[in-house]
């Protein structure tokens, strides 16, 4: 019997393995088959849930671990959601799960803020970066504001984010993560991203807190020793 399989859903920003330096460099980590899928060229949803399931290997009676980040928890939620019994188990760090929480008080000020951005998206005379700006002032990134929209790293970012279908309006069904086992990391910084880990938890997920490293909790130095303890947990 093969290694198991852990495919890594990156989010909005970096994609790939670059998302994941932390764990696609890791010695520690080669005992399972990791994979990192770029899901940058895929716009709509169910083509993001499709990629995800032909790297965890569904088609070929594949099964394994998803870990996810950010807007990536969406795919993976979704993909356990239509394969349950593929998912030995479910990783979300800061997951912008939005759907899953609505009504929240922090989910619908960040929904109404990026609502603002999604229109500014929509109108062709604003520039790529700018959009780029608006979508990283609203989630708080250190220096957005400042930032310059002609860099061209922007502008591609802008024009991803023109493409994508909202998070929040991508429906979810939190109750999958009582079937799947589930670990719900948070940074323990923003009170948007600790309502929808609430929320999960409320569910069934279980959740921890990796401090110091803001939105992006696997990039703690704890962070591997977490997955693998999941991990072997679930793979009776």
């Amino acid at each position: 019997m093969g290694a198991m399989r852990v495919v890594f859903v990156h989010g909005t920003g970096r994609s790939g393995a670059l998302a994941w330096p932390g764990q696609a460099t890791a010695v520690d980590l080669r005992r399972w088959d990791c994979r990192f899928p770029d899901l940058a060229p895929f716009d709509d949803p169910d083509d993001e849930v499709r990629v995800v399931l032909d790297a965890l290997g569904v088609l070929e009676d594949g099964h394994g671990h998803l870990v996810a980040h950010s807007a990536g928890a969406v795919a993976a939620l979704r993909a356990a959601e239509r394969t349950p019994d593929r998912v030995r188990s479910l990783v979300l760090l800061e997951p912008a799960a939005f759907s899953a929480a609505r009504g929240g008080p922090h989910v619908e000020e960040h929904v109404r803020q990026m609502g603002e951005v999604v229109a500014a998206a929509a109108d062709p005379r604003v520039r790529d970066g700018d959009v780029a700006i608006r979508f990283l002032t609203a989630l708080g990134a250190p220096g957005a504001a400042i930032a310059d929209p002609a860099d061209p790293a922007l502008r591609s970012f802008g024009r991803r984010i023109r493409r994508r279908t909202p998070p929040w309006a991508v429906p979810v069904d939190p109750s999958v993560v009582g079937r799947v086992p589930t670990l719900v990391v948070t940074g323990g910084w923003s009170a948007l991203y600790d309502e929808v880990a609430d929320a999960l938890a409320a569910s069934g997920a279980t959740r921890l807190v990796l401090p110091g490293y803001g939105h992006r909790p696997q990039d703690h130095p704890d962070a591997n020793a977490a997955l693998k303890a999941h991990w072997r947990a679930h793979e009776g």
